[in-house]
């Protein structure tokens, strides 16, 4: 049986919990995405040797010889980015994996072969650009935000990418979720907000270029500006992409953040919200571990499906809603994104 918000919240909440309703919701809805989205896993594994047979080699025998399964286990193992496709390891073992159709979009840029894309418009030279692209990313994005033991620090992101060069990355890969079965959209949608953020960055992308106008509107610079700018960038990637990560919670939270701020037409109250809006959103990396807790105890042993029309829904849903915004495309985009570096790698020091 699976335990209402309610319940959960009359026997394990607080009062932040009541207050906050709305965000609560969308914590609790998405950690039912999440552990349905395990479910659905489960009856999509492929078997690895199957997987090269089917597709590159159908007289492949790994005990004979395991050259071409040495050499997909190195691919498989850089891939760089959070796909869902083995939850347990990133080794290309004999342990079977999921969500085949997103690990041929994936391996189509890693041997730049466009037979394996799903978008038959794509080219190998299109793929062979990505391709560059791809081997930038040195670190996988959903690790690029973590904490230095030793230090306390937060690490370097990982080389610096011009924010268009890596679109074209994240735009094929979206495209290509188009041509998978219906359980692996929804995956594969999820898996990229989850791995790139692209949305949610696109949102801070634009609340930096509304913040910049507020503090041009008061003609204020130099190094009181600097440090503010670069403590509220920082201030939202820890509590939102670090702290947080439920990709819909941290989009649902910017995006509302963004909205509001954007009306505000007097410039030192803009400056205000953005630095402070964020603060009260704190509580919500206790709230999806404390959750996260109670659902995993309680649907310990519970198989949560997804009927095939509330599939479709949520495609249609998540699909829109993980597309960036077109109000937070402008101009200035590159320069905000070297900002956003700039604080980033300020963290460190």
């Amino acid at each position: 049986m699976i335990p209402t918000l309610e319940e959960i919240i009359d026997k394990y909440g607080t009062l932040d919990d009541w207050l906050m309703l709305d965000i609560t919701v969308e914590v609790y809805e998405d950690l039912l995405l999440i552990r349905s989205l395990s479910d659905l896993n489960e009856h999509q594994k492929v078997d690895r040797v199957s997987f090269i047979q089917n597709h590159f080699n159908s007289d492949f025998d790994y005990l004979l010889d395991d050259s071409e399964f040495r050499s997909m286990n190195k691919i498989y193992s850089n891939l760089n980015i959070n796909t869902y496709i083995n939850s347990q390891n990133n080794n290309f073992k004999l342990k079977p994996f999921i969500n085949e159709e997103q690990l041929k979009s994936l391996l189509a840029i890693k041997k730049v072969d466009e037979h394996l894309s799903y978008d038959q418009s794509i080219t190998s030279k299109e793929l062979a650009a990505i391709n560059k692209i791809q081997k930038r990313l040195v670190t996988k994005p959903n690790v690029l935000y973590n904490r230095s033991k030793k230090e306390n620090m937060y690490v370097r992101l990982g080389e610096k990418i011009s924010y268009t060069k890596l679109e074209k990355c994240w735009q094929y890969l979206y495209n290509e979720v188009q041509f998978y079965n219906l359980t692996n959209q929804l995956i594969s949608y999820v898996a990229l907000e989850k791995g790139y953020a692209w949305a949610f960055l696109n949102e801070l992308f634009y609340l930096i270029e509304l913040y910049l106008k507020a503090f041009k509107g008061q003609k204020k610079t130099g190094r009181e500006f600097e440090e503010r700018l670069y403590a509220f960038i920082q201030s939202y990637v820890i509590i939102l992409l670090i702290d947080i990560r439920l990709p819909t919670v941290r989009l649902y939270i910017i995006k509302r953040i963004v909205d509001e701020c954007e009306k505000e037409s007097d410039n030192q109250k803009r400056i205000e919200l953005i630095e402070g809006s964020i603060k009260k959103y704190r509580y919500v990396k206790e709230q999806v571990e404390r959750f996260g807790n109670v659902l995993k105890e309680k649907l310990s042993i519970a198989t949560l499906s997804i009927e095939q029309n509330m599939l479709e829904a949520k495609i249609d849903y998540y699909k829109d809603y993980y597309y960036p915004r077109k109000k937070t495309k402008h101009n200035n985009i590159e320069y905000n994104v070297s900002l956003f570096f700039k604080a980033i790698d300020s963290l460190k020091k």
